[in-house]
Order: structure tokens, then C-alpha cells, then sequence
């Protein structure tokens, strides 16, 4: 109850200031946690970039002051943050498909996206191991892909299957001096509220790799390490993602620290595979 109502509280200063100034610090205080973790999971719980969240809200208000009065395009324009009309009626025509002035005609279509509140639901009834591990700086090396946040978990399969096609994993695995049994490591970095990169790579070998590839150094960090063994065709490390977000943050007593992300697999002893996601972490 607890963390929802900090989540909810911050929902409501960012509803209470639509046609002001939100504040990301006062955001994050009354969420109990850092700017860089409210960010990253409120996009992981609700599937859209916090700051597509806020455009998506105030141009919803745009459209229903359009509506239900006759406000100026370009006093409209101000109060919700953009610097000059042109912006404004570009944002809003991306949106809603009509300009602000065709919105105000009888009959005409636009969007209205509701406020997110947060909500108690069931969940957490299926057991999730982890463990908390301190690791040395790691270099890596490998290819990547750059991509828009939302679009990651179409893009990033997509990435792998062109890399085994092409072959480019087999070039990975023998330039780190691999073989068959070798399993790949991923790593997510250079992330934004929109943008991210992602690399499938391995550790970097002693002698260093050809420039076709590109390198990764991650620093030292704590992290929080969760296992998933791949039994089933339906078993995906992206529904873990998902539950250390729902789940396991917000009763944890840690929170997201900054840096790469990481996913790993290893072979067990009875053959099977074990994907783990690697999220680093401080104490909160």
C-alpha cells in the first residue's frame, strides 16, 4: 500500500502542474526513490516513456479545452509548454490526426488518454529467485543496435534473428575464441527516456578484437541477479524484465542505480539453459 500511494502521489503533482512547470526532482520525492529509477520504471509498469506519458496528457487537456471553449491557438500553445504555435499545432496534429482548429468542428475526431493511477492487483504468487552480487568493471565486445525504448521488444528479436542469419553471432564467438557451446551475453546501454542501444557481445578477449566490433566497458556496480531456466517455449527472459518492475522493486529496499543493464545465459548441469537478468542496483 505503501508504494502505491508514493506512485499515485507522484501521478498527481504531474496532473496538478500539465499547464505548469513538473518538476522531475518533486516527481521523484514523492515516489521515495531517484529521478533515474521513477523514470525507468514507470516506463517498465506502464509500457510508455514517462515523458511521452505527459505530452500524451497535455494534449488530451489541449483538445478538451479546444472543445469546450474559445481559448487562443497560441495562448493554448503557452499554457501547455510549447514556444510557439507551429510546435504546438504539430504535436497536436501527430496525435490527435486533425489540426487544433479542425478540432473545434462539430463532429470531428480526436484522442483523450486518461490519467494512470496505480491500482492493487494479484500478483507475486509465483516465486522469483534472485541473488545480490558485487562484480569487478567488464569489458565487452560485440554489435549493436540502436532503438526507440517501446519499440525494443519487437526491434531487439528482430536483431538477433538478422545476427544468426548473417552469421554475425559465429563471427562474435570466434573472435572471442568460443565455441559451440558458447552462449552470448547481451547488454543494454547508453539509455535514454527514448532511445537505447543494444549489444550482443562477449567479454573481451587479452589481445583485444578487430575494429568491426564495437566495445562496451561496464563499471563496477551491485547487482541484482534473477535466473530464469528455459524448460518451455513460452519461458522468456522479457516476462522477468517485466516482474522485477512490478514486483520485486517496490519491496525490495533497493532501487535501479544507473548503467547498463545485462542479460546472460549459462549452461545448467542437466543440459537445460539459464537466461539471467542483471539490473543494477544501490540501497534505497
Amino acid at each position: 500500500m505503501v508504494w502505491l500511494d508514493r506512485m499515485n502521489s507522484a501521478i498527481n503533482y504531474i496532473e496538478e502542474n500539465l499547464d505548469g512547470e513538473i518538476e522531475m526532482g518533486e516527481v521523484a520525492r514523492r515516489a521515495c526513490c531517484s529521478e533515474y529509477h521513477f523514470t525507468r520504471m514507470f516506463s517498465f509498469i506502464t509500457d510508455i516513456p514517462l515523458n511521452e506519458y505527459i505530452r500524451r496528457r497535455k494534449l488530451t487537456l489541449a483538445g478538451f479545452e479546444l472543445k469546450n471553449s474559445d481559448i487562443k491557438i497560441i495562448d493554448l500553445a503557452n499554457k501547455y509548454g510549447y514556444d510557439s504555435p507551429n510546435s504546438f499545432t504539430r504535436a497536436f496534429q501527430g496525435m490527435h490526426g486533425v489540426t487544433p482548429s479542425e478540432a473545434r468542428i462539430l463532429g470531428v475526431e480526436i484522442k483523450s488518454y486518461a490519467p494512470i493511477s496505480f491500482l492493487i492487483t494479484i500478483n507475486g504468487g509465483i516465486g522469483m529467485n534472485y541473488r545480490i552480487v558485487e562484480e569487478d568493471a567488464l569489458t565487452l565486445f560485440g554489435i549493436s543496435l540502436t532503438t526507440r525504448r517501446e519499440e525494443s521488444f519487437e526491434t531487439i528479436p528482430d536483431f538477433w534473428n538478422k545476427c544468426e542469419e548473417e552469421r554475425i553471432t559465429y563471427k562474435i564467438v570466434e573472435a572471442g575464441h568460443g565455441n559451440e557451446r558458447t552462449l552470448l551475453k547481451s547488454v543494454l546501454y547508453d539509455m535514454d527516456n527514448e532511445m537505447m542501444k543494444y549489444m550482443i557481445g562477449l567479454d573481451m578477449p587479452e589481445e583485444g578484437v578487430s575494429d568491426e566490433f564495437e566495445v562496451v566497458t561496464i563499471p563496477a556496480k551491485t547487482w541484482a541477479v534473477f535466473p530464469l531456466v528455459l524448460e518451455k517455449p513460452e519461458d522468456s527472459i522479457t516476462s522477468i524484465w517485466k516482474r522485477i518492475f512490478t514486483e520485486w522493486f517496490p519491496n525490495s529496499g533497493y532501487e535501479l542505480d544507473e548503467g547498463s543493464w545485462q542479460e546472460r545465459c549459462h549452461w545448467r548441469d542437466d543440459g537445460k539453459m539459464i537466461v539471467e537478468a542483471w539490473v543494477p542496483v544501490v540501497k534505497n
